[in-house]
């Protein structure tokens, strides 16, 4: 069986479609200017710019991610002990949340007496 050849894959070009008209389009907008401005965006800079938000003090801020995986309450600054295998981490063992029940991490199931605390 010989392989097919490139020439019986080719489509002939589509004729074209004499019905549309360019010109009218053309002619259409030389003729109502105002639909070309209405569709024209401003340009004022005031108007369109994006508000910043004010600085804020990473200190004062608490990570959204730095959650327990426990509980999925969101951490402390300081008092919470971490995976030092994978990073999870979680409230320290005496926290109401079930971590003292944890006998391996959540994520990669490193024993959590390995656990690093943060306080």
């Amino acid at each position: 069986a010989q392989a097919p050849d490139a020439k019986e894959f080719q489509m002939p070009e589509p004729e074209p479609d004499t019905s549309i008209s360019t010109e009218a389009v053309h002619e259409e907008l030389d003729e109502n200017p105002a639909v070309v401005e209405s569709i024209t965006p401003p340009v004022d800079s005031e108007e369109t710019s994006v508000p910043t938000e004010p600085e804020k003090d990473d200190a004062d801020e608490q990570d959204p991610n730095h959650k327990c995986w426990v509980c999925l309450v969101g951490l402390p600054p300081k008092g919470w002990q971490a995976c030092p295998q994978c990073g999870s981490r979680y409230h320290l063992s005496d926290s109401q949340c079930g971590v003292s029940a944890l006998k391996m991490c959540r994520t990669c199931n490193n024993p959590a007496e390995n656990f690093v605390k943060v306080e």
